[in-house]
């Protein structure tokens, strides 16, 4: 048949000889662009940082997953020399002895990455052969519109030059991001701006702090997704893995909802839960939704809830 349009047939497409998504760290971090979200002062800073040491030692992360030696990159937008100098020290970090071993490289006070801080980017990556970045945080490398109307059109498009970016160059990039104050129903929700963040990335790993605990989520398109629960070790600042987690758990905020609901005797209405623990409705009203779809909460009829069976 001629045509001047060349289709692919699914069974030509099966025959093909594609590479496989390259992983820098095995199961949870390959190439493309990675979204390494939480609320301040969590540690994510801290994590990313440790990402990049073991990454560029080749060392297991978590004692859990392998990672596959690369040179790394850390540009910081937010600490100074002086305090990444500080951290890297209590962080007990021995640098590679061997002169053809891989290195970590400490970035401060860099470009944004609009299109020609992407090109000087480019030039560090082929020169240093650079194989996994983090950016130290998406929003002072990356400026977004701030209207409204156009906000997630925006965003997807620049996480998308960050997507093509990363392909082409064939790097991992983690980028630092912050969730939103307000709980949402579902994880991937939580990070601070539209979803032309959360889905213009390939990847999303989300911090929660639960009581002393920090539950890590990770989602991605070529991963597996996984629950972890870590705990930070104050003395060497290092994030360490105490096990998996459930992929629903209960924040502060959906615990005493829960432990409000398990102590009532019958269904309780959407309005006397917020009064009950001094919170807007419509917050609690969010919150319950979430807990209703994880199967944590009932709801027998409309604006009743109680604890599911």
């Amino acid at each position: 048949m001629n045509s001047i349009y060349k289709l692919e047939t699914a069974e030509e497409l099966l025959k093909r000889n594609i590479k496989k998504p390259v992983f820098v760290i095995d199961k949870i971090l390959p190439a493309g662009v990675t979204i390494l979200s939480s609320r301040p002062k969590v540690g994510k800073s801290f994590l990313a940082l440790q990402l990049s040491q073991y990454i560029s030692k080749g060392e297991s992360i978590f004692e859990k997953y392998k990672s596959h030696p690369q040179n790394c990159l850390f540009l910081s937008y937010e600490d100074s020399d002086a305090r990444l100098q500080d951290r890297l020290s209590k962080m007990n970090y021995a640098p590679n002895l061997d002169s053809d071993s891989h290195k970590l490289f400490i970035k401060t006070n860099f470009s944004g990455l609009d299109s020609y801080g992407l090109v000087e980017l480019q030039l560090i990556v082929k020169e240093y052969k650079i194989g996994f970045i983090v950016v130290d945080t998406l929003a002072k490398a990356v400026h977004f519109k701030e209207t409204k109307g156009n906000a997630y059109f925006d965003e997807y498009r620049k996480m998308g030059v960050l997507q093509k970016f990363a392909s082409e160059n064939n790097v991992s990039m983690l980028f630092v991001h912050h969730n939103r104050k307000q709980e949402s129903m579902y994880s991937v929700d939580s990070v601070l701006g539209t979803s032309g963040i959360s889905g213009g990335c390939d990847n999303i790993w989300i911090m929660n702090k639960v009581n002393t605990r920090v539950k890590l989520d990770i989602y991605g398109k070529d991963i597996f997704e996984s629950h972890l629960w870590l705990v930070f070790d104050n003395d060497n600042e290092h994030w360490g893995l105490i096990g998996e987690a459930p992929a629903a758990t209960l924040t502060p905020e959906r615990q005493e909802i829960y432990d409000l609901l398990k102590s009532a005797d019958n269904p309780v209405r959407t309005g006397e839960i917020a009064a009950a623990v001094c919170k807007k409705t419509n917050n609690v009203s969010t919150l319950l939704k979430g807990m209703v779809n994880e199967g944590v909460v009932a709801n027998p009829k409309t604006g009743y809830y109680t604890v599911a069976e």
